[in-house]
């Protein structure tokens, strides 16, 4: 098991986890293959937050092994190298050697992946992160203990986002609104759902990622909308256009009926291609733009919220 800082996405997550698996193949020859296993199957039995990963590593026989001075002799010492060489990447890595079989029976018996496991319980986390510290020394103190890790460490990020009463108050809302607003656009909002056969998806509206974590303003918005739908919208128009142009240049019999008609379609095509990529984005920042001087001092319902800093949190996604 591999046990990375709390709150790490999923790209960042597989991110690590490719060069994790690229630094041990490259140093040490002792091992054959290397593959990670990230996340929650489709058969929740063994759910992990992205920051933990099951790494699987196969190894040579060890009458196989380097016998140069300096290299690992025994399974043991070669876990030890690699979990310093793990360490130099980053310090925060927990990494725990188990066989997979021995790891499933222990979470079946313990809760948890390891033989022995202490739990602690309360409200207090400053408390419960203090016990554990002094459990742990402890632990490691006793004769026979062969490692003794944190199943999880570390305090997801939070972001804290207080309303102003009173610019509530002016402007006759309720804050209730403004979380609306907020978790639309930070969490998404299920407006409907995709049904297909047996199979249902839910339909989430929000805030592209990029634009949620940049906070951009409304003309950067429309830009960004704009760039993201030019390729579908001109390829859909375009095709399209060039499917009717042998009709528009049509000179044998039919024409006429053919070659207006073709017109017609590729002028509508093209006029709608531009009303979807300039006239409509323009049109909508120029309504945002006049509706401003309305809220000058607040703005949308979103900015009456002033953010608190957040929180690093060290806790056991």
């Amino acid at each position: 098991m591999l046990y990375k800082p709390v709150g790490m996405s999923m790209e960042e997550s597989l991110k690590t986890d490719i060069e994790v698996e690229n630094v041990l193949l490259k140093e040490f020859p002792e091992l054959t293959r290397i593959f990670s296993r990230i996340g929650t199957s489709e058969i929740a039995t063994d759910p992990m937050p992205p920051n933990e990963s099951d790494v699987y590593i196969f190894y040579k026989p060890i009458k196989e092994w380097s016998k140069t001075s300096g290299r690992p002799r025994t399974k043991a010492e070669l876990r030890e190298h690699m979990e310093a060489s793990l360490k130099k990447i980053n310090p925060d890595y927990t990494l725990l050697f188990a066989q997979p079989i021995e790891m499933r029976f222990n979470e079946m018996l313990e809760g948890t992946k390891a033989e022995l496991a202490v739990k602690i319980f309360g409200d207090d986390f400053d408390v419960l992160e203090t016990m554990a510290e002094q459990i742990k020394g402890i632990l490691e103190k006793m004769p026979d203990t062969a490692q003794v890790e944190f199943e999880t460490e570390g305090r997801t990020p939070q972001l804290q986002i207080n309303a102003k009463r009173d610019a509530l108050q002016k402007y006759a809302l309720q804050a209730g609104e403004v979380n609306k607003t907020i978790n639309t656009a930070l969490g998404g909002q299920e407006v409907g759902k995709i049904i297909e056969g047996n199979k249902r998806w839910d339909i989430i509206v929000r805030m592209p990622e990029q634009l949620r974590e940049e906070g951009k303003s409304v003309r950067d918005t429309i830009i960004e909308g704009s760039l993201t739908r030019l390729r579908p919208v001109l390829m859909t128009a375009l095709v399209a256009s060039f499917g009717f142009v042998p009709m528009a240049l049509a000179t044998g019999a039919g024409a006429e009926v053919q070659k207006p008609l073709a017109i017609v379609v590729i002028g509508g095509l093209i006029s709608s291609m531009f009303l979807k990529l300039v006239l409509l984005p323009v049109l909508y920042e120029w309504v945002e733009n006049k509706a401003k001087p309305r809220t000058a001092d607040t703005g949308s319902a979103s900015r009456l919220a002033s953010n608190v800093p957040s929180q690093g949190r060290k806790h056991s996604d």
